[in-house]
Order: structure tokens, then sequence, then C-alpha cells
């Protein structure tokens, strides 16, 4: 820039130069923010890191999470007890696992706090907990007399999953005098 002064005998200009200094904040979530279908009883994990583009350091630098069945099981930005720098051109990174309890969608939310010139960060997170529901078409089946040495005529019974992910069978048996066979494997959500 330039401030010009004009007088009654002439104008005499001065040039103007200085830089900003700022920290600048920016959370990001690797592959995005949600952590799609978890299987209950099981967990996803995703990074997210906090990157500081400015040309000064950010400090004050921690992260909260809000949300149930959500964690931060690595995180080197800091905590409200503990707060970190970040120097200029840098980052840090929190993980976050998702470890759902029931079939539901969950959301959360990440905020990462620091002296940047842009405040808070924040990232609303979702992910869903699903969950395979083996069910039947009978609660019993009663067979037909039968002649001792011979087999009785067969009876089907059709299993299905009214869950939300597939299941899969690992064994089916039966007990006694009978027997089976069955053409199961996964049975899709």
């Amino acid at each position: 820039g330039v401030i010009t002064f004009t007088t009654n005998v002439g104008t005499q200009s001065v040039s103007l130069s200085g830089q900003g200094l700022a920290a600048l904040a920016s959370l990001n979530a690797t592959g995005g923010t949600g952590f799609g279908d978890v299987a209950v009883g099981s967990s996803s994990d995703k990074v997210v890191s906090f990157s500081n583009t400015g040309n000064i350091a950010a400090s004050g630098v921690y992260a909260t999470l809000t949300g149930a069945n959500y964690s931060i099981t690595q995180n080197t930005c800091g905590t409200i007890s503990a707060p970190v720098t970040v120097p200029a051109q840098g980052s840090c990174s929190i993980t976050v696992r998702y470890a759902p309890t029931a079939v539901a969608t969950d959301p959360a939310n990440l905020s990462v706090s620091s002296s940047a010139y842009n405040g808070t960060q924040s990232l609303s997170l979702t992910g869903s907990g699903v969950q395979g529901v083996l069910s039947t078409d009978k609660s019993s089946v009663t067979f037909t007399s039968t002649n001792v040495g011979s087999a009785s005529p067969t009876e089907v019974v059709t299993l299905s999953n009214s869950g939300t992910s597939p299941l899969t069978l690992s064994a089916i048996s039966a007990s006694g005098q009978f027997s089976q066979t069955n053409t199961c494997g996964t049975l899709p959500a």
C-alpha cells in the first residue's frame, strides 16, 4: 500500500508493507466423517488431523469429544488439562474409536480448541451400530410316526436374518436321533 500526503507545495508518498501473523486451523478426518456400519460388539477407528496452516504457532491446543459409544484412543493434540502448541505449518492427530453397543445411529462431535485466528474447529461424526438377528419360520417341528429303522419324511426349517448386517452361520447341529443337512452360509441383512 501507499500513503500519500498532499499539501499546497506538492505531494509526498510513503510505501507501506507488513505481514499479518496468525495461526490458521483446519480439522480433517481421513476418509470423511462417517464410520459407516459397524457391527455391535466391534469397533472402528478414524484418524482426525488438526493442521495449523498459519505463519505462527497455535497455542492452547486441546481436543474434546462428545457422543455415546465414541472415545479418543490416541491424541497428540492435547487435552483440556494438558494443552499443546502446534507450530506454524504443523499438525497433530486424534484417533477416534466408535464401538456401538446397540443397533442405532450414533452422532458425535469432535472439537479442537486453540489460539488460532479462525477459532475452534469441529467435526460432526456419525456411525451406525448393526447386528444380524437369526429368525426361523418354525418354533418346533413334529415328525410323523415312523417305523424303527426307517427315515421319516424330511421337514424344512427356514432361517432368515431380520437384522441390519449379514449373519454368518458357523455351525448347525441336530441332537438325539435326528440329523440335518443344510445350504446355509451367510445370511444377508
